[in-house]
């Protein structure tokens, strides 16, 4: 059980213990159908048939043609996280390997173990920051009764969740690394639920970027000179960044309205004086993001 000054500690502060209870409680709504796992594990075991799986974190693609599937498990009896790219995708997860080892010393991504073909085995990661904030805000709705008070309470979170997550960006740009793809699903809160990592950089680049590529993003999250396929630069990285803490702020994953085209988000001057992107902007300066 950890203790009330060890809890302060944690980015959950004194409702570290409650947070982790209500996870444990929620995240069984949260499982992938019995038939998914079982699919995943045969696509892995395939590949590599030492590893146990576990749980199945995520399957992105198609049921018939998968681009990566994640999966939790066990390998020489220690726990890992596996990540399996199809095989018409394997130059990802060389990318990905190439990069995660590069970005090894920042302390913002998982540890890569091994790599075999198309699957990747790194340490374990923790909780989805959607899953955070679901979790917590659950757990504010549970305790709290008054409606403005849950809604001061989550704002202050999200708010003091950008700090590290700025810094941790900012780790990876420190290496002249670009992600290219900064969203809620990749960032993950670490298992002492004391920092973030940033996963998936499969389509990430270094800086300064030679060539335009329209590879990689999220549309929602994307800047404007992203999502048109310009060349990748870190200000697309900050106002990804912006996007995300804009979003879980309003506690929707898309925006809607005020797009300069379909599914794109309002331009980042619309968004730049919200109280929860003022870190980024502190830590980046408004010119490079705006």
């Amino acid at each position: 059980m950890t203790t009330k000054s060890e809890s302060s500690r944690t980015l959950l502060g004194d409702y570290t213990d409650e947070f982790l209870k209500t996870y444990d409680r929620v995240q069984s709504k949260m499982m992938f159908p019995q038939t998914c796992f079982e699919d995943a594990k045969k696509r892995i075991t395939a590949v590599a048939s030492d590893v146990t799986c576990v749980k199945l974190l995520s399957w992105s693609g198609t049921d018939e043609e998968h681009d990566a599937l994640v999966m939790e498990g066990l390998y020489d009896q220690q726990p890992v996280v596996l990540k399996l790219f199809h095989a018409k995708k394997e130059h990802r997860a060389t990318r990905e390997d190439t990069y995660l080892r590069l970005l090894e010393p920042t302390n913002t991504v998982p540890r890569v173990l091994w790599k075999r073909d198309r699957l990747l085995c790194m340490t374990p990661v923790g909780i989805s920051l959607p899953r955070v904030i679901f979790t917590f805000a659950s757990l504010l709705l549970e305790i709290i009764k008054d409606d403005a008070k849950v809604e001061k309470m989550y704002q202050d979170f999200v708010r003091k969740l950008a700090t590290p997550l700025a810094n941790a960006v900012k780790r990876i740009h420190d290496l002249n690394v670009i992600h290219k793809d900064i969203k809620p699903d990749n960032i993950i809160l670490t298992p002492d639920l004391k920092s973030f990592l940033i996963i998936d950089f499969e389509f990430s680049v270094l800086h300064p970027s030679k060539d335009a590529d329209s590879s990689g993003g999220t549309m929602p999250y994307q800047s404007e000179n992203a999502a048109r396929g310009g060349k990748a630069c870190f200000r697309d990285d900050y106002v990804a960044l912006c996007y995300t803490l804009a979003a879980i702020s309003i506690g929707q994953q898309t925006w809607e309205g005020g797009a300069r085209f379909a599914n794109e988000p309002p331009p980042i001057s619309d968004i730049i004086n919200m109280p929860v992107v003022e870190p980024v902007v502190k830590l980046f300066g408004k010119e490079n993001i705006v």
